[in-house]
């Protein structure tokens, strides 16, 4: 006889199987990251049809098979109305839930982690009108942080000193700043300024109400996307 379990979950990636299958990949608050196929889901006549979705939060029901969870329930416990429903919020949040589908691996479950994803999807949710690229990259580096990669952004990756006022350069593969005389010669870096590694800083220093109020410059923000593809690449492979 089967166990069945319950728990909520977020959809990270939804593909289509067979007709009417999907196997839904979920973060979830008790397991970690999970794969259940949701038979037949794809019918209109289907009950789990409206249970589950892309960016929202649902308590799920599952069963363990031999080789795959499946699903037997389904119920939508939060639809993060104002983030499906505005087109900014919608790019940051898909963003969001792409990285935590590539970064985080381990079926193990972390609240840490479920904790920023639902925290940061309440706050967009719940938020007025603000610069949404923030709230990605808040949550970028905060999810580096929990996953064990957080870089160094206060001091030298080579020779631990403070880092000086002025030009620096971001090193993914040593995972962190450094001073420009100290990157070795032809190894890849991305030069940046004093202004990200500070930017990053806030990031990590709970200080809400200066980050609600922060507008992110667009040179700042492609700057950070260098930054963060790189450093994901290094980390995840």
């Amino acid at each position: 006889m089967f166990t069945c379990y319950n728990t909520l979950g977020i959809p990270v990636k939804i593909t289509d199987r067979r007709e009417a299958d999907r196997l839904i990949t979920l973060y979830t608050e008790d397991f970690g990251r999970i794969d259940v196929v949701a038979r037949g889901v794809r019918k209109i006549s289907s009950k789990l049809r409206s249970g589950v979705g892309w960016m929202r939060l649902s308590e799920i029901e599952f069963i363990q098979g031999k080789t795959y969870k499946t699903l037997t329930g389904a119920a939508v416990r939060d639809k993060y109305t104002s983030v499906n429903g505005d087109p900014q919020r919608t790019e940051a949040a898909a963003r969001i839930i792409g990285l935590v589908e590539a970064a985080v691996r381990d079926q193990q479950p972390d609240r840490g982690v479920w904790k920023l994803i639902l925290s940061t999807l309440e706050r967009m949710d719940s938020s007025p009108a603000n610069d949404f690229r923030v709230e990605y990259h808040l949550f970028f580096w905060n999810l580096m942080a929990l996953l064990g990669w957080k870089p160094s952004t206060s001091a030298c990756c080579y020779c631990k000193k403070k880092l000086p006022e002025g030009n620096l350069v971001f090193i993914a593969e040593e995972g962190g700043m450094a001073c420009p005389g100290c990157a070795p010669s032809g190894q890849g870096f991305i030069p940046v300024g004093a202004d990200i590694a500070a930017i990053i800083n806030l990031f990590y220093s709970g200080k809400n109400a200066v980050l609600a109020k922060l507008k992110m410059k667009n040179a700042h923000a492609a700057r950070l996307d260098a930054m963060e593809e790189e450093y994901l690449s290094i980390r995840t492979r």
